[in-house]
């Protein structure tokens, strides 16, 4: 017997939104590869952290996020970005450099080094960009993140874009590759392999990059 499909509602975030929002993503990324840096200790000092890393990336860098709502909850969130503001720079970087110290000096120099390679790989033509993309532990598998990359591709369909993501799980490879993104390298970054992943603007328009595979 199949999982039940949560209907959610799909709406552009608002800035009462924003603390539950980084507690949604917090859960959803605490037990990633670049989030397992910031604390080795308990998962909730490890979800403290992301939410703060997150509350800064939502309201303070460049952007628009779009959340999941079911009824007053919210249960997913999104962050896209147009290129060429969709990466933080180097100097970006510093600029948060206070923060990420604050938190933990190992997780200050590994996530700059995953910021790094992002910016890096990150192709010099027109894109929407995700970053992130997370849904809650009890909810993932019933189709919200569905709902919001659905919503995503409309968006840069309407907009004649491009799209990209970072991803450090194989599992969500598939999911991407059901709205159009296809793998255009990857790279190993401190132990963990992050996969680059584009969706064309028009079928057929393989996009002009640097990836470097790994």
């Amino acid at each position: 017997m199949g999982i039940a499909m949560e209907s959610v509602v799909v709406e552009l975030m608002q800035p009462a939104d924003l603390m539950e929002a980084a507690v949604v993503l917090s859960r959803a990324f605490a037990y990633r590869p670049v989030s397992r840096a910031l604390s080795e200790k308990r998962r909730l000092d490890r979800e403290r952290r992301l939410t703060a890393v997150h509350r800064l990336m939502l309201g303070r860098l460049p952007g628009q996020t779009l959340v999941a709502r079911k009824g007053q909850r919210i249960v997913g969130a999104m962050r896209i970005v147009q290129w060429p503001q969709c990466q933080i720079s180097p100097r970006q970087g510093l600029l948060m450099l206070p923060l990420m110290l604050g938190i933990k000096r190992g997780a200050s120099l590994h996530w700059l080094m995953v910021r790094y390679v992002w910016w890096r790989h990150d192709p010099r033509q027109s894109h929407w960009h995700i970053d992130p993309l997370g849904v809650e532990p009890d909810l993932q598998g019933r189709g919200i993140g569905s709902q919001l990359l659905g919503r995503f591709c409309e968006l840069a369909d309407e907009a004649s874009l491009a799209g990209y993501l970072e991803t450090d799980t194989p599992e969500n490879i598939r999911l991407y590759q059901r709205f159009g993104f296809l793998a255009t390298g990857k790279a190993s970054i401190m132990g963990s392999t992050d996969w680059f992943m584009w969706r064309s603007a028009t079928e057929g328009n393989r996009p002009a990059h640097n990836c470097i595979s790994g």
